[in-house]
């Protein structure tokens, strides 16, 4: 597997345009628009535009991608659901980051291990995320967690890349013994 480099963060985003972009999951965009809503408190002076995926989870979307390509300095992905939609999610992120827009995967606690091997897979095990309480939408959630949440977002998307995000190359796959 050819390893990526995660794309260059952007240390002030006061003026840039950061995508909120929901996963399109049922009750996700109450999480994704409050998100989107707090995300100028914790940057400002940022421009936030917020969006939809319009298919489903394990579909590409290739307007999307390509506005956010154009016109965002940074994205916000998620949250999805299921092992499936949390681990095409990190796919869609990839894809982001492949293309040269920095940003944070958002994704809820429980699936971090499944999202980890998708990464792997993809060769970007060291993609930016942030793990939020299942779900992540409920007013308890929210209340209790957002800014925290939002703190690890800034984070993710503002601070510089470590020699190990910088890293490309092949990732060696282990070979499982032979069992005869």
């Amino acid at each position: 597997i050819e390893r990526v480099a995660l794309s260059p963060r952007v240390p002030e985003l006061g003026g840039k345009t950061v995508y909120v972009i929901d996963s399109g999951i049922y009750g996700a965009y109450v999480f994704t628009r409050k998100l989107a809503e707090l995300l100028p408190t914790y940057i400002p002076g940022v421009n936030v535009v917020y969006r939809e995926k319009p298919s489903g989870w394990m579909n590409s979307d290739p307007e999307l991608w390509d506005e956010v390509t154009t016109n965002g300095d940074a994205y916000i992905y998620g949250p999805a659901g299921g092992t499936s939609g949390f681990q095409w999610g990190g796919r869609w992120s990839i894809l982001l980051e492949r293309r040269g827009v920095p940003g944070v995967y958002v994704l809820s606690e429980g699936y971090e291990q499944a999202v980890q091997l998708a990464c792997a897979g993809e060769g970007m095990p060291l993609l930016r995320r942030v793990v939020t309480p299942m779900p992540a939408w409920g007013a308890e959630a929210l209340a209790a967690h957002m800014d925290r949440v939002m703190k690890q977002i800034v984070d993710g998307l503002t601070m510089p890349l470590t020699a190990a995000e910088k890293k490309t190359g092949v990732i060696a796959r282990k070979k499982p013994p032979r069992i005869a």
